[in-house]
């Protein structure tokens, strides 16, 4: 068998993000001489048009290739483009090796998880952006959660403000967790995520200020650069601390796993190149009794992926879902099914999504990107989340 063809498919809607812009999707369609075909998704919205350009540049290198020698193909990407590699690059790596392993299990007529060792579970426990306009209606949305199934509640702090005060935002979302505490009761968990808003010192603050109401963890408390200041975070807090969606391949991971500088991997498995390495780095993380929660507000394609990651190792926490991981259903009829807060263990060959090319095509006209997330602080100064 080898690869004929790589088809591009950016894809534009018209749904707002909840950081501005729309919410927008890219996906790659590989093609064999057997008419088996793959499918895979990038992220990093922000960088579709340069994505694009990666894998017009890897396809050259494909084409032709048996595509499932996944550990040769992986590398000769990764390799080829002479390392280090963006992030930009990464992704269309993720990308291409998704759809690769949706090929692969086609093949052999089995889901992905078993061709990876799995299944290690029979059911994934998720949990999904929870929101309200005001504290009435996030409490609702909380207690609407709970009601359907959902064992987690996630928030966001900081991001999209307009004004960067931290302690408001602390004193803000101390008040509303104590609430959400109280809401919920004490069997759901709690999880955060800071964004990167913070420095060291008030990450410290705010992470103190709610110790009383028991976080599942707090994620991204401090810009993904250095990944050794959260060495200094973590003696002094309690609360576990979650990272990695910014970190691309395993040597992006690799100082956090050997020393131990987080309790939970945030893998994204649109960034961090695909099953084949997603595999890796959870291994890697289990020698040091680190559980990846994969990071995913993410379409269906990257869902069903990293559902396959999770269903085939045992070191797994919980996996983020969004609106975006069952959107597309005119692109993608059969998805990922979730119900009561677990995704169901897929049974169909491949990633077990089904592609219609033809929906997909009147998406591609588009033109809408995100914008930077930027805000001031009260002095004037920027700063970006």
């Amino acid at each position: 068998m080898k690869i004929t063809k790589i088809k591009r498919y950016p894809i534009f809607t018209e749904r707002p993000h909840a950081y501005g812009g729309n919410q927008n999707y890219y996906f790659v369609k590989i093609e064999t001489d057997e008419g088996i075909y793959g499918i895979g998704e990038a992220v990093r919205m922000q960088w579709i048009r340069s994505i694009d350009e990666a894998v017009i540049h890897l396809e050259k290198w494909l084409i032709g290739k048996d595509p499932l020698e996944n550990e040769t193909l992986w590398k000769l990407m990764s390799r080829g483009c002479y390392p280090p590699l963006s992030k930009v690059v990464f992704g269309a790596i993720s990308a291409i090796d998704m759809a690769l392993w949706d090929i692969k299990g086609k093949y052999f007529k089995t889901p992905i998880y078993k061709l990876l060792g799995g299944p290690t579970r029979e059911k994934l426990v998720c949990y999904q952006h929870n929101s309200g306009r005001n504290l009435t209606e996030f409490l609702q949305n909380c207690a609407d959660s709970v009601e359907e199934g959902w064992k987690f509640i996630r928030l966001g702090i900081g991001a999209g403000s307009d004004s960067f005060e931290p302690l408001k935002i602390i004193n803000k979302y101390k008040k509303l967790i104590k609430n959400i505490r109280k809401t919920v009761g004490e069997n759901i968990e709690i999880c955060i995520d800071v964004h990167q808003n913070f420095d060291t010192p008030m990450t410290i603050r705010l992470a103190k200020a709610l110790e009383p109401y028991d976080l599942y963890f707090i994620e991204d408390p401090l810009s993904s650069e250095n990944p050794a200041s959260l060495k200094t975070l973590a003696r002094h807090i309690s609360t576990p601390i979650a990272a990695g969606e910014q970190w691309a391949s395993k040597w992006g991971f690799r100082e956090a796993i050997e020393e131990e500088l987080i309790n939970y991997a945030r893998i994204d498995i649109g960034i961090v190149g695909g099953i084949t390495e997603a595999l890796k780095i959870a291994h890697a993380c289990e020698t040091h009794y680190i559980d990846i929660v994969p990071h995913n507000p993410n379409g269906p394609v990257a869902t069903a992926a990293a559902a396959h990651l999770c269903f085939a190792v045992h070191n797994v926490g919980v996996l983020e879902t969004s609106m975006s991981s069952n959107d597309l259903k005119d692109i993608f009829p059969e998805q990922s099914i979730i119900k009561a807060g677990y995704l169901l263990k897929p049974d169909k060959p491949g990633l077990g999504i089904t592609f219609n090319e033809k929906e997909a095509i009147k998406y591609t006209k588009g033109t809408s990107l995100r914008p930077p997330a930027i805000g001031y602080s009260p002095d004037g100064s920027l700063h970006t989340f």
